[in-house]
């Protein structure tokens, strides 16, 4: 006769999740893990995980293994899906179910309700039945499930108009009118934009140029609900000679209220290319410089002249497995 027994924190790594796959985010070649994995509304997630069970006595069979999603309670939930690998020999010690997969999909009528990631497991001979579920709740953490997107915007392709990235560049320490579309994408209802900005930074985004809110007569703001493109979006910007020799890219980033925050921003390396954003200045550069920029209003950007430029400043794959700890599954 089997037995509930309550272990929370000796026994660890009950439930390993990874996610495999989200076709929405055209990650088929790489294997999320929960600290960077997403399940989408309405897109189908592969995920693979491992489920362990004690057995304090006799003998059971299993039958199925069946994942899904579920709100606190558990009395709203998803379809349970079975899945795929789960062994039918039968069984009498504790073990662990190794290699299982299965696809799962978010629905939006329920999507906000949901808060957790359950698995179950189904065998004859079981004669209790109440403690075979093991549940992990979505967070971006290695003890979490991955986090999920019911409602976003995000940041597409991102195209520097002015100055021409194919024949010039942004000169060094001189206020420069700069035009550029942004695309972005919409899951569910999207979200509240509230803005862009614009700004030069180094590869893993340490140091950042003045982030500028980007204007124009398309400039975002307010609910965004339907993909597209913002066109001729425009900001003056300053490549500072401070930390010119770090930057590597510009990056434009949207400023928003929705479940996912890390597809926010988008950058494009400097390069002499269309696709790029021209070619980078000599940071080394200390002759005298005149310059005036004019923004798209007509407004006469600051002027910089005479001296040292530096002195003008004024000075998606890491495989990581999900531990659950406060759950151990008796047969």
């Amino acid at each position: 006769m089997s037995y509930v027994r309550s272990q929370v924190s000796k026994m660890k790594k009950m439930l390993k999740i990874v996610l495999i796959k989200n076709s929405c985010r055209d990650t088929d070649s790489e294997t999320p893990s929960p600290t960077t994995g997403k399940y989408i509304v309405g897109v189908e997630t592969t995920i693979a995980f491992d489920l362990s069970y004690t057995i304090p006595s006799g003998t059971v069979t299993p039958t199925a293994v069946k994942v899904y999603f579920s709100n606190a309670d558990g009395n709203t939930k998803t379809t349970e899906v079975p899945a795929t690998g789960t062994p039918t020999d039968a069984v009498n010690s504790d073990g662990t179910f190794s290699g299982l997969t299965a696809a799962l999909t978010i629905d939006s009528t329920n999507c906000a309700a949901y808060t957790k990631l359950s698995a179950s497991i189904e065998a004859t001979g079981d004669t209790d039945n109440q403690n075979n579920v093991a549940s992990v709740d979505f967070g971006s953490a290695a003890d979490k499930a991955g986090i999920k997107v019911c409602a976003d915007v995000g940041a597409g392709t991102f195209t520097l108009k002015t100055p021409n990235p194919a024949t010039s560049g942004f000169p060094l320490a001189t206020a420069t009118a700069s035009t550029f579309d942004l695309a972005y994408t919409v899951v569910g209802t999207g979200g509240t934009v509230s803005n862009v900005k614009v700004y030069f930074s180094d590869a893993n985004g340490s140091k950042k140029s003045t982030e500028v809110t980007a204007g124009g007569s398309n400039a975002p703001s307010g609910d965004v609900d339907t993909a597209g493109t913002w066109e001729d979006l425009a900001a003056s910007l300053t490549l500072d000679a401070t930390n010119c020799e770090d930057y590597t890219k510009l990056c434009a980033s949207i400023t928003i209220t929705d479940d996912d925050s890390s597809n926010n921003e988008v950058c494009i390396e400097f390069g002499k290319d269309a696709a790029k954003a021209g070619e980078k200045p000599d940071c080394t550069d200390t002759s005298v410089t005149t310059v005036q920029a004019t923004t798209d209003s007509g407004t006469k950007g600051a002027t910089t002249e005479s001296g040292v430029v530096g002195l003008v400043q004024g000075m998606y794959s890491i495989l990581v497995t999900l531990a659950l700890s406060s759950v151990l599954i008796n047969l």
